[in-house]
């Protein structure tokens, strides 16, 4: 009886401090977050006219992902969000480093992966 009080009361400190782990994830990735909205929505802008530009855009914005999911606990909310929104941006820099190379960018995958990472920037939002 004591053992299984014992197991509750460190799932409980284990919740605690998953939480507010993912408390200063998004103390610290609030900055990260409206950063990583301006460089996408600036990538998207810029991705058929310059997009040299805009994978280096994507680029900061990949690293700067990276860095605010290292910091969140691993399979929590927050750390899902993260990882959903640097998996559209990896899907940015692949349509980026085709439009470097020359291949024109399809309008309705660009519009897809737009609509995609704002609601995604949004859900991260409401997290944090």
């Amino acid at each position: 009886m004591l053992a299984a009080g014992a197991l509750t009361g460190c799932s409980t400190v284990e919740g605690i401090v998953a939480e507010q782990v993912d408390n200063a994830t998004c103390a610290i990735g609030s900055g990260v977050i409206d950063q990583v909205s301006t460089n996408v929505s600036d990538a998207i802008a810029q991705i058929q006219v310059d997009p040299s530009g805009a994978l280096n855009t994507l680029e900061t914005a990949r690293t700067a992902l990276a860095a605010a999911g290292a910091t969140a606990v691993e399979g929590s909310e927050t750390a899902d969000a993260i990882a959903g929104l640097r998996s559209t941006v990896d899907d940015l820099i692949a349509l980026a480093d085709d439009a470097v190379d020359g291949t024109s960018v399809d309008p309705q995958a660009l519009a897809d992966l737009q609509e995609q990472s704002e609601a995604q920037i949004k859900q991260l939002v409401g997290i944090c």
